[in-house]
């Protein structure tokens, strides 16, 4: 019996990706030709600017060191392809950092990311981390949840070191979500757009890494340059020793999106992102920083956490500088806070108080002393800061090249560094100031730059016609350059060109190549008008609107827009073109209907290429919809839509759940609670604790919970907790939901859904169930049978003229045929869902030893779900005195019955409870060894435990496995004995009692199936109907013929229906008499199938290799029902495969003139070939074992999900 696996074989893949702290370069590959899943290996570079070090502390190449780095890779969408929110992003994997180097100032990474052309991913990077991060665990889980994981986390107790090998400082950074191809070229995360907007407008191809700390830097009369680091000092005050009062103890080494890069409107505002519970230090221990004597400045060498820093003067966290005034060799001691002040003196009203926020650069510039402060540093604390000036300067160092502030005023550019190729092109930026007079574009000398392209400067600067300069506002300034016809490279350094404002001045600089290098942008366009400083690389659709954008490429060059996927839910046209003018408009409009019923969004990209003179360039626009809606699944993967089917849940204590996944805030209700054997006027709150018509389980304020928000309950036990509704027990009871919306601008359609609750663990689809003593009862739906049915029909017309040639030859007689017909023909039984006039009964069992009962019991049930006909099986409690009549491990067959006649039967098979020395389910190792449980399951489906040694010709019944002869359903046990022409049975003088139901066995026995008509060869055969009828019998052949009526006869070789119909689910099985070509087809389980759910029959030719320690660990039963015919050419298997492990070969498929599934061994315990195989054995076989090819289709999981175990297991776990 083979396990349903499916194997995938997964290709590989990678892109190029540059990351850096301060810069960042990359090269890439330009061929989009890329396989999902495809490994190529990734190359980004650190860049480390080559500034003058400090003469003490951390210089500014330590402060960006990279030690190590980590690169995790995550999910931004679902299985669905439904967007996440940014923080329910999964892990997906770790991608391997394969080498490191440094050539000066630049070091190397290689690694590699697994391609995924259609599937946007994000990158997260973790740099110095003090131990490497265990990924191991972090599968599916949240990006929230492991960036708040205690790996994460770092205890802050004393200074951060300044030298030896443990001051590298721990990074992080993230970057946006981009499908993973060779051309990918990932940014930094959307949110750290300049100015709230969400667009990357500069550094295209670079994650910038952000500091897990703040640095604190304290000087007396700072140079005005924000960048300076040099004190200028003065004549009455030097610095000694700065303290560090009430700083975090604890601290993330990553920040999260959130948090660091907040937005208040247009202007960043960090928040701390610190773990819960984090304490400041106590007043007793500050951390204290001593220069060896006096100095103007203290730099690099504090750096703390981030903490919230918005109590009161008693709880803020502060500095407290020593330092020699007027001279003096006495330390005098002041306060001073993070705080921002009116004209910055300290009697003046507090603005603002600051947060410590990692990443961010606090600079203490001391402008003036007036006198001592304190004597001591306990009562500086302690003191309003006195007889000092100090201006508290701070910025974002993830902005450094983004903003200027000279303590009062401040400059804030998008970009300042332009490359343009030979054409003529432009290019806007951004500019914001508070300086009232607005700001100039000047050179070095500080006269006002060219503003056309007559001033003689090959590049100048325009503003749009009507802009009027407004304080603390975006205003638009474009670069212009004319054609560069000199043949050379041509610049404009940082050292020539300016923003001024007020007194703070941005340096710029204007490169153009000498070469034709092509661009191509997109914009919004909306009423005839865009925002050339604002392009834009994605776009949020909603239904029945139309999206007008612009594309900008450089002039002349030629433009296409190419689509990424097979299948586009986005209208494209294109409405105009200018070529020499370098634009082209688009009218996008989402597809009506194009969005299926649980997808939540669309995600798809369009490829704008632009080439000219032989030179090419791209890129890439993500259109996206999202769907406000609420839809429930009963998993947590979110694959089970509750819409489409009815959740089926247990009636026991157990604590049980599904998930509401939503894109817009929602309510969910208890509309009705109703139980089919009930009447209106019961207690239907006694059915799930806590719930009755009208109860609001659930409110959802958020909205957007793409992973699932989980609805948790617990109904009443009817089970085994004694729960009985008005005097009787309780089968089923169903609860009615209402899920609606609760915000009026996200809503959608109220849906209603309903769960189902039975007081059994209702089964899949299957032939063979698996009961372990002692635990809840199961429901089998009788829907197999019509399913059977239907499989069977598909055959019809090959049916039928196999038995229109049997006639013909005389195989069988028409006295045969027409007895047949009135039967049914060859067409199966059927149940339909409004029958009613049927039972379900109990056939034999081998669970008592004396036989004196059956062990279980049998009941007919009409539910309101699915099938509506099902059968409960319910162990027998152990209430007997005589320990043989109690339910033991074994097997039972239970059957649906209607007018005497079986429909259908099923395999019951109980196993016991677990023990040190043996396992309960048949598919676990024993406890405490790696060892299989003994015999094999996939020998002996049905056996409970192995006999003992296999010399032994003792055996127990419940032990020694069951019988399946080829194409029937289900098996016969090994006691009794069978007579006839090729039949042998176990012989043996202990065989346990079996339990007969007398009324479908009369003879309480297995027998053979007598010859319909007449006698001799070619007289035998039964349709499958008839041999399902009769379980218990065994279908009689003659030596070289078959055995089933509409299969045809061997003669030289089989039907091609007669594999499709049986165990193979396929012809190809059968198209060569031949085991080995046999081993190479695929195979489909059929309803047919003895196997439980989740397990099939093997392929013909699939091979097993099993170690066993003894002889006594394989048992080997004696001969079966039918002789095996000649069975020598079926020698598969290696020569020698070493001592101590065999080799079997299982067929499945009827081979030559055997009609059952043999076994070939292959011993190593001797020299020469054992031909043993099992003669007529009807088993299954195979567990656990790769076959030779994957077996297609199933859509079974693992049975363990119904076993009660397994439910338990699937109800605790999320």
């Amino acid at each position: 019996m083979t396990r349903l696996t499916k194997y995938t074989i997964q290709l590989i893949s990678g892109l190029l990706l540059a990351l850096l702290t301060a810069g960042c370069v990359a090269d890439r590959n330009v061929s989009d030709c890329i396989t999902e899943g495809e490994d190529v290996e990734l190359e980004f570079a650190v860049q480390v600017p080559a500034l003058e070090t400090s003469l003490r502390g951390l210089d500014a190449t330590q402060e960006q060191a990279v030690k190590d780095i980590q690169l995790l890779v995550f999910n931004t969408q679902n299985a669905q392809g439904d967007n996440l929110g940014e923080p329910d992003e999964t892990f997906a994997y770790e991608a391997e950092v394969k080498s490191k180097t440094q050539e000066g100032n630049t070091i190397r990474i290689r690694c590699g990311l697994k391609a995924s052309p259609d599937k946007p991913m994000r990158v997260v990077c973790i740099a110095n981390a003090p131990t490497k991060i265990n990924t191991t665990d972090f599968t599916n889980k949240t990006k929230k949840t492991i960036l708040e994981d205690d790996q994460m986390k770092k205890n802050f107790t004393a200074a951060w070191p300044t030298e030896g090998n443990s001051y590298y400082i721990p990074m992080w950074g993230e970057s946006d979500k981009q499908t993973v191809t060779r051309n990918t070229k990932f940014n930094s995360c959307d949110v750290t757009g300049l100015g709230g907007t969400g667009v990357n407008q500069d550094n295209a191809g670079v994650i910038h890494l952000v500091r897990a700390l703040a640095r604190i830097d304290v000087g007396i009369n700072f140079d005005e340059d924000i960048k300076g680091e040099k004190g200028k000092g003065s004549t009455d005050f030097k610095i000694k020793s700065v303290r560090v009062y009430r700083y975090a103890t604890s601290m993330y080494m990553t920040g999260t999106q959130s948090t660091t890069f907040n937005f208040n409107g247009t202007a960043r505002e960090a928040k701390p992102h610190t773990p819960e519970g984090v304490n400041p230090a106590v007043d007793t221990k500050p951390l204290k920083f001593e220069a060896t004597e006096g100095v103007n400045d203290y730099v690099r060498n504090i750096y703390i956490p981030e903490i919230s820093n918005q109590g009161d003067k008693n709880q803020r966290t502060c500095l407290v500088i020593g330092g020699y005034y007027n001279n003096s060799d006495k330390e005098t001691y002041y306060r001073v806070d993070f705080i921002k002040r009116e004209d910055g003196k300290p009697a003046d009203k507090i603005t603002k108080k600051l947060d410590v926020l990692r990443n961010h650069r606090y600079r203490f510039n001391i402008t003036k002393i007036k006198g001592p402060g304190t004597s001591t540093p306990g009562e500086a604390l302690t003191t309003e800061p006195v007889n000092i000036s100090c201006d508290v300067v701070v910025w974002d160092e993830a902005d450094i090249d983004k903003i200027m502030y000279d303590g009062q005023y401040y400059l804030s550019v998008s970009k300042d560094k332009f490359h343009f190729g030979k054409d003529a092109t432009s290019e806007s930026y951004k500019i914001r100031t508070n300086w009232p007079k607005g700001y100039k574009i000047v050179d070095k000398d500080g006269n006002e730059w060219a503003k056309t392209g007559t001033q003689g400067a090959w590049a100048y600067f325009t503003e749009p016609a009507g802009q009027t300069f407004k304080e603390n506002k975006d205003m638009t300034s474009t670069v212009n350059v004319l054609e560069n016809t000199t043949g050379k490279v041509r610049t404009i350094t940082a050292k020539e060109l300016f923003v001024k404002a007020g007194r703070i001045k941005w340096p710029l600089q204007i490169t153009q190549s000498d070469k034709i290098e092509l661009d191509v942008k997109v914009y919004e366009y909306k009423d005839g008008k865009w925002d050339p400083s604002k392009p834009i690389n994605s776009w949020d659709f909603q239904t029945d609107v139309n999206y007008d954008f612009r594309v900008v490429f450089t002039p002349g060059a030629d433009l296409e827009r190419i689509s990424l996927q097979f299948a586009e839910h986005f209208d494209w046209h294109r409405t105009d073109i200018n070529k020499e003018a370098g634009y082209a408009l688009y009218t996008v409009k989402l597809k009506k209907n194009s969005v299926p019923e649980d997808r939540f969004s669309l995600v798809e990209t369009s490829r704008f290429r632009v080439t000219k003179g032989g030179v090419e360039a791209h890129t890439d626009f993500v259109t996206r919809y999202l769907k406000y809606d609420a839809i429930p699944y009963g998993d947590v993967a979110l694959t089970k839509n509750m819409l489409k089917y009815d959740e089926v849940y247990p009636l026991s204590d157990i604590s049980q759940k599904f998930y509401i996944k939503a894109t817009a805030p929602y309510k969910l209700s208890v509309k009705k609670i109703t139980i089919p054997q009930g009447d209106d006027d019961g207690k239907t709150e006694l059915i799930v604790k806590g719930w009755k018509d009208g109860t609001e389980v659930q409110k959802e304020e958020l909205g957007t919970i793409l992973t699932g928000r989980k609805v948790q309950f617990e109904p009443y036990d009817y089970i085994s907790g004694g729960c009985r509704y008005q005097g009787q027990e309780v089968i089923q009871a169903s609860v009615t939901f209402e899920l609606s919306s609760t915000d009026p601008s996200k809503p959608f359609e109220t849906k209603t859904f309903t769960i189902s609750l039975l007081s059994a663990l209702l089964q899949p689809e299957a032939n063979s169930y698996i009961m372990k003593l002692g635990q809840m009862p199961i429901l089998i739906p009788c829907s197999q049978i019509n399913r059977a049915a239907d499989f069977y029909d598909q055959f019809a017309d090959n049916f039928d003229l196999n038995c229109e040639y049997m006639l013909e030859k005389n195989y069988v007689k028409q006295k045969q045929v027409e007895e047949i017909k009135r039967g049914g023909g060859w067409h199966l039984n059927r149940l339909e869902s409004t029958d009613t006039n049927w039972d379900g009964q109990i056939v034999w069992s081998t669970l008592t030893k004396a036989g004196n009962n059956p062990g279980l019991t049998v009941e007919k049930k009409r539910l309101t779900i699915r099938g509506r006909n099902y059968i409960l099986v319910r162990l027998n409690e152990p209430k007997y005195s005589t320990p043989n009549d109690n339910p033991n491990p074994g097997t039972a067959l239970v059957a649906a019955v209607k007018g005497g006649k079986v429909l259908w039967s099923w395999m019951i098979w109980v196993v016991g409870i677990r023990t040190d020395d043996e396992p309960d389910y048949p598919w676990l190792t024993r406890v405490g060894t790696t060892k299989s449980p003994k015999p094999y399951m996939n020998r002996n489906l049905g056996a409970t435990r192995w006999a003992g040694s296999h010399l032994d010709p003792s055996f127990d019944i419940r032990k020694v496995g069951l019988y399946y002869q080829f194409g029937r359903p289900t098996p016969f046990h090994g006691e009794g004995k069978a007579s006839g022409i090729g039949i042998s049975t176990y012989e043996s003088k202990s065989v346990d009692k079996v339990y007969y139901n007398t009324s479908l066995v009369p003879e309480k026995e297995l027998t053979k199936m007598p010859i319909i008509t007449g006698g001799g060869n070619g007289n035998a055969f039964w349709p499958m109907r008839m041999l399902i009828e009769r379980p218990t019998q065994m279908c009689h052949r003659e030596s070289n013929e078959g055995y089933i009526y509409e299969m045809g006869v061997l003669v030289g070789g089989t039907t091609t229906v007669r594999a499709a119909a049986l165990w193979q689910g396929t012809d190809q099985m059968v198209l060569k008499n031949d085991a080995r070509t046999k081993a190479l087809y695929r195979t489909k389980k059929t309803p047919l199938d003895p196997c439980p759910y989740g397990w099939k029959v093997p392929a013909a030719g699939a091979i097993e290799s099993m170690p066993i320690t003894a002889r006594e660990d394989l048992y080997l039963p004696l001969s079966g029902f039918f002789a095996a015919g000649n069975i020598n050419d079926l020698r598969i298997g290696p020569a020698d495969s070493g001592i101590g492990r065999f080799s079997a070969f299982h067929s499945a498929t009827p081979y030559s003139n055997v009609d059952y599934s043999p076994l070939y061994f292959r011993l190593h315990w001797g020299n020469a070939w054992a031909y043993i195989y099992t003669n007529g054995d009807l088993r299954r076989c195979m567990a656990g074992a790769v076959p030779i090819l994957p077996i297609e289709c199933e859509d079974e999981t693992d049975y363990l999900n119904y076993t009660e175990e397994g439910f338990k297991s699937l109800h605790n776990i999320f």
